[in-house]
């Protein structure tokens, strides 16, 4: 059965490679595949392939609204990523690791079947795995087939507003990212399952949702967690050059998970409250977003928060169109390990891998982060990005988190300090085309004295080199 499965996932592979040579070769010389592709592929639009010469661009645009009769539609597409990882000291020299190097690859076939403008059925199907063997497998670095997507939709017009509603498995993705996320940079990506409701007016937006996160089972079908639920209220709105959100989540744990400072054993619900504005004024960009958490945590209470804060300037004149910015993060810690209150603010899904450095060392949760970056595009295709990064604890006697929420080093005594690094990124990102990216990247992480004084003590580099292709 593994055999046919790898005999499957070989031919998948080679028939998208030859595709995206021809295809990168025909639309690079065409200069567009006439749409793009979005992070979320069921919120692809393909208004403008109504229009013969825009599909006439690319072989793969034939795969997209075909009709079927009887006002019946079908699109396929996809996507085929391939990256290589190297790194040294993930841990820090703990544990006496090494230098270690994965080849990750996955694809992702779907199919959106729709009726007129009233209904449609999307399914994504996903083959993610590693092409060498590691021990063990980094997280959610493989999975056997199974589906990324997979929900029935309606729609409906009222006035001015258009309706959704959508019920089945499917990814969910709001503002920048920074609670809510499909998770691309992961080779799995991050899926629910349950209901969703959407109302779009010309300047405004309201979504409601009551899901269940998808757990990544790489030798089982994927299933949802029942006893964890996640539910959200999001709104919004254009103001001026701004696009403002106001938003309500609600993530409750029925089972018994985790334990309270003093030992109690219990479920936990985070009731997160968060506004958010991003826009942009001539050669001024910014993003700005905070939010606070209360609940319980077992028998503890919760009291958390968290400000994120992104301040641009590109200097259009130049040929280069260079940018520089500055990024200040604070995500609340836990003041005191035995005073039955819970202070550390949770992240929810969100993608950290954006704010917090490429090394991954770093998320959302108990953080003081200060960074610095720089982008230009030398060339029309060509995009240089750098950054460097301050990392500090907001509470010496919480742990340092990594992106993914875990908990990592931690002295209760809070004697190991504050200090938990400083972090240096580059990355080059060459657009052959709608269809084709290329890019690579490097990431060094320097310990600072909290990383030190808990036994932390070699720096973590990490090298990747990344194909992409979207069809």
């Amino acid at each position: 059965m593994q055999k046919n499965r790898l005999g499957v996932r070989i031919i998948c592979q080679l028939v998208l490679l030859v595709g995206m040579a021809l295809c990168g070769w025909q639309a690079a010389l065409a200069g567009s595949a006439g749409h793009q592709y979005r992070n979320v592929r069921y919120e692809d639009n393909y208004a403008a392939l109504a229009d013969p010469a825009v599909k006439a661009r690319c072989l793969w645009n034939a795969l997209k609204q075909i009709p079927l009769g009887h006002g019946l539609r079908v699109s396929f597409g996809g996507h085929y990523r391939f990256r290589f990882e190297s790194d040294a000291n993930r841990k820090f020299g703990q544990n006496g690791e090494r230098t270690r190097s994965i080849f990750l690859n996955r694809t992702f076939l779907f199919a959106d079947l729709g009726f007129r403008q009233a209904f449609r059925i999307f399914a994504e199907a996903r083959m993610v795995g590693l092409a060498n063997r590691v021990s063990p497998a980094p997280p959610n670095s493989r999975d056997e087939p199974d589906f990324e997507n997979l929900f029935a939709e309606t729609r409906f017009r009222v006035k001015h507003a258009r309706l959704f509603f959508r019920l089945g498995r499917q990814e969910l993705q709001f503002g920048r990212q920074r609670l809510i996320s499909p998770l691309d940079w992961a080779n799995t990506r991050r899926t629910f399952e349950g209901f969703r409701f959407q109302a779009r007016w010309p300047r405004l937006s309201f979504d409601a949702f009551r899901v269940h996160p998808v757990a990544n089972l790489p030798h089982r079908f994927n299933r949802s967690v029942a006893s964890r639920v996640f539910t959200g209220l999001y709104v919004q709105s254009r103001i001026g050059i701004a696009m403002a959100s106001a938003y309500y989540l609600g993530l409750q744990e029925k089972a018994e998970r985790v334990t309270s400072e003093t030992g109690v054993a219990g479920g936990y619900f985070y009731h997160t409250l968060g506004l958010a504005m991003d826009g942009k004024s001539r050669n001024l960009d910014f993003s700005f977003e905070t939010a606070i958490q209360w609940g319980n945590y077992s028998t503890d209470r919760i009291r958390t928060y968290m400000v994120s804060l992104q301040l641009g300037h590109t200097f259009s004149k130049l040929s280069a169109k260079p940018r520089v910015g500055v990024i200040l993060d604070v995500a609340s810690g836990d003041k005191d390990p035995a005073d039955s209150e819970n202070n550390t603010f949770h992240q929810l899904f969100p993608l950290g891998h954006a704010y917090f450095g490429w090394a991954d060392q770093v998320g959302r949760r108990n953080i003081r982060a200060a960074g610095l970056t720089f982008g230009m595009q030398p060339l029309p295709r060509l995009a240089l990005k750098l950054f460097a990064y301050q990392f500090a604890l907001d509470q010496p006697r919480d742990a340092l988190y990594n992106a993914g929420g875990v908990r990592g080093p931690i002295d209760a005594s809070g004697a190991a300090g504050r200090q938990a690094g400083r972090e240096w990124d580059a990355e080059l990102k060459y657009t052959w085309s709608a269809h084709v990216r290329i890019q690579m990247g490097f990431a060094y992480f320097l310990p600072g004295r909290f990383l030190k004084n808990t036994g932390a003590h070699k720096r973590h580099r990490l090298f990747y080199l990344m194909n992409s292709f979207y069809f």
